[in-house]
């Protein structure tokens, strides 16, 4: 993931994990979420794409959020 995005130039800003339990299995799961930077030019349709070939590849999911936020 990490690779996929230095490609791009996108910088991750902020990173926050935890882990859960599944509901009815009680196996773990890993959460991560990530703020980031990503540069004007990026093809955000490429980049998800991307992300999903990765997530298939590693039984991930991945989810792409978009929004234009700034801090006050």
């Amino acid at each position: 993931i990490s690779r996929a995005l230095a490609r791009r130039r996108v910088n991750v800003v902020e990173m926050d994990s935890h882990v859960s339990s599944a509901p009815m299995s009680a196996e773990l799961l890993f959460h991560a979420r990530i703020d980031a930077q990503i540069p004007e030019h990026t093809d955000l349709d490429e980049l998800q794409d991307s992300l999903d070939e990765i997530a298939d590849n590693m039984t991930l999911e991945i989810e792409l959020e978009r929004g234009n936020f700034s801090a006050v």
